[in-house]
């Protein structure tokens, strides 16, 4: 089943809403001064409507939304990115190479301190790599810059030799796949779930690997109640996504 846009889910429920209270599409279009064309394109997504539009629907309707929700959710629909394209932008991508430049990376412009700090880093085409660190040390925050869903702060981003703000943005993003992570603990110990990967794991390489996954403070080591006894739905203890995301 495909995702609802923002813009269409607020049309779905926008068309919902009126046939509940019995409104025709022209008499609703009639009673808010717009076109029924309009109306229709809002009620499919294809549109969304402005901030003091949507205000109107909801009054019209009768709706209990929040204003300001519908607010928020209308400035959500209007903003403008500030990522786009350059003139003359490069149309292919040469190969898979990433090299990243003295790379550093802020979310806002006046913050105090660095997400990402004088990164450099190189990895050729076809190459297989690993970023390892604990939740939140930005590891999702590097892998997002090389589509441009944000752009570099400082430094340089190479794909396939060229910035990558050089690139136009659709050849950029046809070109960069990212798959999202769905964290899971399967019921049973933390140490069940470690086995998964190797069922013959001593006690040893299980800590090891929490070491490695910068979830040793979690776990407490092999030895410990929690280790061998708590699972995400085990005994009243429930990981955060955070905790979870450490051990799948």
């Amino acid at each position: 089943m495909t995702d609802l846009t923002t813009a269409e889910l607020l049309g779905k429920n926008i068309a919902e809403r009126r046939k509940k209270l019995g409104f025709s599409q022209k008499y609703l279009s009639v009673k808010l001064g717009i076109s029924q064309e309009s109306m229709a394109r809002i009620e499919k997504g294809i549109i969304a409507p402005k901030v003091s539009r949507l205000e109107d629907i909801a009054r019209t309707l009768n709706c209990t939304i929040s204003f300001a929700s519908a607010r928020r959710i209308a400035e959500l629909l209007e903003e403008k990115t500030d990522i786009k394209n350059p003139q003359n932008p490069e149309m292919s991508v040469k190969d898979g190479s990433i090299c990243f430049q003295n790379v550093d990376f802020v979310y806002a412009s006046k913050a105090d301190k660095k997400v990402l700090s004088n990164i450099n880093l190189s990895i050729s085409s076809g190459e297989t790599i690993g970023i390892i660190g604990a939740t939140g040390s930005s590891k999702s925050s590097l892998v997002q810059l090389i589509p441009r869903l944000y752009d570099v702060s400082g430094g340089r981003l190479l794909l396939g030799g060229v910035d990558v703000r050089e690139y136009d943005l659709d050849t950029l993003r046809n070109s960069v796949a990212m798959v999202l992570q769905k964290n899971e603990l399967f019921s049973g110990t933390i140490k069940e779930n470690l086995r998964w990967g190797n069922e013959n794991a001593s006690d040893e390489e299980i800590e090891y690997a929490c070491k490695l996954a910068c979830a040793a403070e979690k776990a407490k080591g092999v030895n410990s109640r929690r280790f061998h006894q708590c699972s995400r739905y085990k005994n009243g203890c429930l990981y955060t996504e955070g905790a979870v995301r450490i051990y799948s």
